[in-house]
């Protein structure tokens, strides 16, 4: 059954959005395609409901907000070609003639407005109107033909008698003109009395030639003629198709998310996910957490991702992050912010299990960047970034905080991450994972708890990521995270490891 929604939804492009600019009278024929595609789909998935008493029992809304749009279609079908029969009636050598652009239609003209509705039609997309749906405009596609066979014939009079070079153009200076090889110029010349008007490229010479004159603007008036039938016709189509709007976009909404619905069901049943647990507890409780990204990449390369347990209580709400460069802290905080976003979106969440008090905002200050259109540096850009934490995030937020401290001094460095910490801890009291390469922050703070909330202790647990050093001086990673602080960092062995000094 899913796989089934997945194959009849894969090809369905952005219906809400075409349907947005079919209502404000910006949308073409595209978008009135998008439309019937979209009628189809729901059609289809309809027959899923109706052969499902499982998925009908679940979620009957979603099939009430399905509106059976079969009669509909099928009224709308005949303004239009199908979308397949349009392409081959616009490659017909007999039509070419109307979207040619020796005609002289200026750029500005090759989407031409709906009056003061402002819809906008497309000059190829005068084929798309059905043969017999309108009498005039068929008059008019055969006199157009008939142009058309006119401007062949007189183009090859003049292959023929002036050789293969010889060609009739337009341009907006000048309007329709004839180019003669200059070795034939003399013949035309005295054949036709007409004397030049400028010269082309490779020596040709200009001419203008009343026969070509004639046929160049018959064939734009028709030409113009064709696009105002084609233009009320699906101005016509347009206000059927938006007498049901309200439907239609009920129905995309139920379409769209039962996408996400699938594609929730999808990533966990691949991924082993387990259903969350949320409650009120104002709690983490993370079991084997993994991330989703990074372990599949490591799947794909034959490794197995090393999960971690996190848990914020209401003694610890703060873990204190260190370990070595490279050693999964910032995978740590991000895999941890993931699965409580995943959670509270209604997705199972890569984990052995998890329970989770509700969380009302989600905030991170991770990565650095800069802003130099706002004159802002990186270390500025950090100091927005968190001061937005320290003034928004509440007793029930969760936050992130990845090495805050680190674009200015070392000093100045430690005094930010210490109050910015300590702000966290006794002020806004969030659940909050905190990493830092200060080695002298953990101690600082176990010399300073006293400076907490009155009455009250820090709620913070000191965390590290490990590594295990050989005695010949090679380390390598755990990405275990276990009680404790790590006060080395290996930046000297992760820089050689880069190919630093590899020459030396």
């Amino acid at each position: 059954m899913q796989e089934r929604f997945c194959l009849e939804i894969m090809g369905l492009k952005d219906a809400e959005r075409s349907l947005q600019r079919l209502k404000l009278g910006r949308g073409g024929p595209t978008d009135f395609y998008v439309i019937l595609d979209m009628m189809g789909v729901v059609g289809r998935v309809r027959e899923l409901f109706t052969h499902s008493a499982e998925l009908m029992a679940a979620r009957p809304d979603l099939f009430t907000q399905l509106k059976d749009f079969g009669n509909i279609a099928r009224g709308l079908e005949t303004y239009l070609l199908p979308q397949g029969d349009v392409q081959e009636v616009g490659t017909l050598k007999n039509q070419n003639m109307y979207f040619d652009s020796e005609l002289g239609m200026e750029d500005s003209d090759s989407v031409m407005e709906l009056g003061d509705e402002g819809k906008t039609f497309a000059r190829s997309s005068l084929g798309m109107i059905p043969p017999g749906f309108s009498h005039q405009l068929d008059e008019l596609r055969m006199q157009g033909n008939e142009l058309a066979a006119r401007k062949a014939s007189l183009e090859n009079d003049l292959h023929l008698g002036y050789g293969t070079t010889a060609s009739l153009k337009f341009s907006g200076s000048l309007g329709p003109y004839v180019e003669i090889p200059r070795a034939s110029a003399s013949k035309y010349e005295t054949e036709t009395k007409l004397h030049p008007i400028g010269h082309g490229s490779h020596g040709r010479l200009r001419y203008q030639d009343p026969r070509w004159t004639q046929v160049h603007y018959l064939a734009l008036e028709n030409e113009r003629a064709q696009m105002e039938f084609a233009k009320s016709i699906f101005r016509d189509a347009c206000e059927k198709l938006l007498e049901h709007a309200d439907d239609l976009q009920e129905a995309i909404r139920a379409l769209s998310e039962m996408d996400v619905l699938s594609a929730f069901a999808i990533v966990s049943r691949r991924g082993g996910y387990v259903r969350p647990r949320v409650n009120e507890s104002g709690t983490v409780d993370i079991r084997g957490g993994r991330h989703p990204i990074i372990e599949i990449k490591q799947n794909e390369r034959g490794q197995t991702f090393k999960s971690n347990d996190c848990t914020l209580g209401t003694t610890e709400k703060t873990w204190l992050l260190t370990g070595p460069n490279m050693g999964g802290k910032s995978t740590f905080l991000r895999q941890n912010a993931i699965i409580i976003l995943l959670a509270h979106c209604g997705c199972f969440v890569p984990a052995q299990s998890a329970t989770l008090g509700l969380v009302d905002r989600l905030f991170t200050r991770v990565g650095a960047s800069d802003d130099i259109y706002n004159n802002q540096s990186t270390f500025m850009t950090e100091m927005i970034e968190t001061a937005t934490i320290l003034k928004e995030a509440t007793s029930n937020s969760f936050v992130i905080v990845d090495e805050v401290g680190r674009g200015t001094s070392t000093s100045d460095g430690l005094r930010l991450a210490f109050a910015i910490l300590r702000y966290i801890c006794t002020v806004v009291q969030a659940r909050c994972l905190f990493t830092t390469h200060f080695h002298e922050l953990p101690s600082l703070i176990q010399t300073n708890q006293e400076l907490g909330i009155p009455n009250g202790t820090w709620s913070l647990g000191f965390y590290k990521t490990g590594a295990v050093v050989t005695l010949g001086g090679e380390f390598s990673y755990t990405y275990k995270v276990e009680p404790g602080i790590m006060l080395t960092s290996f930046g000297i062995e992760v820089a050689k490891r880069a190919g630093m000094w590899a020459n030396r």
